[in-house]
Parts: C-alpha cells; structure tokens; sequence
C-alpha cells in the first residue's frame, strides 16, 4: 500500500544556483554550406560544496559542424569532451559526448530542432546518458528565443 511520507521529509522547494559556465568560440569554417566552429568551456566552482557543487574546475571542449542540407532543413553533428573534477568521496571519468540534430526552417521567422546526444559514462556502475532533445525557435535580430526540452 502507500506509505505516507514523514512530515519532517516534506520541506517545499529550495532554491539552488549551480556553477557558472563561461564559454568562448572561434568560427574555424565561415558561411558556405558547412560551418564549422570550436568552443572552450570552463565550470567555476562556487556552488555549495553541501549541496549540489562539487568544489572543482570542469574543462571542456567542442568541435561542432552545421550542413545547409537544401530547401530548409539543417543537420548539426557536436563532439565535445569534459575534463570533470571528482569529489572527495567520488572519482568522475571525463565523458565524450556526441550530439546530432536535424532541423527545419518554418517560414522565415521560426525554426524546430529534434536531435539525440549520448555520452560516454561518467560514473562507474551506471549507464551512459542518452538524451532526445526537441527545440523551437523564433528567429530575429539581433537576438533569438526559443523553447527547449530533453528527454533522458
């Protein structure tokens, strides 16, 4: 049957602010068909060791690739590494991540996305991630907004 959860167990909501991402890219193939880019990226560790932060630096890496395919559709392929900071009680690996998205321009203002990314482990004993993703954007200058979501 159901057991009732204790009240002490039933706190409400806590607000947590994660690390901060800094992130830099460098365009290595412009315009044409195919642009091709490179991004750095760090974690800052300032989040709450007692609660979500792990107290380490995170270093990452990503190569990414864009194809015009034709009459507005896009394929995107991402290949990134993430060098992970372990905590005192657990050691991290450092995944690979690959990512592929194909999407379509509707009409000249919105844009819609589905892609898959799958991971190498970053925990022992555990399965690596997959994740589907869909987005739609609204495309404008000199910003664009949108909605995303991710199913693991």
């Amino acid at each position: 049957g159901d057991i009732p959860a204790p009240d002490e167990a039933v706190t409400g909501y806590q607000l947590m602010l994660g690390d901060p991402l800094a992130q830099a890219t460098v365009s290595l193939i412009r315009g044409g068909r195919v642009p091709v880019s490179a991004s750095a990226m760090v974690k800052v560790p300032l989040a709450s060791t007692a609660t979500i932060g792990t107290g380490e630096w995170d270093f990452g890496g990503m190569v990414s690739a864009f194809w015009l395919t034709g009459n507005r559709w896009t394929v995107g392929l991402d290949a990134s590494y993430w060098s992970l900071g372990d905590l005192d009680s657990l050691e991290l690996e450092s995944p690979l991540i690959g990512t592929l998205t194909v999407g379509r321009l509707l009409g000249t203002e919105w844009a819609a996305s589905l892609g898959v990314s799958a991971s190498t482990g970053s925990l022992t004993g555990f399965d690596p991630p997959v994740s589907v993703l869909a987005s739609l954007t609204r495309l404008g200058a000199p910003n664009a907004w949108g909605i995303n979501a991710g199913w693991d």
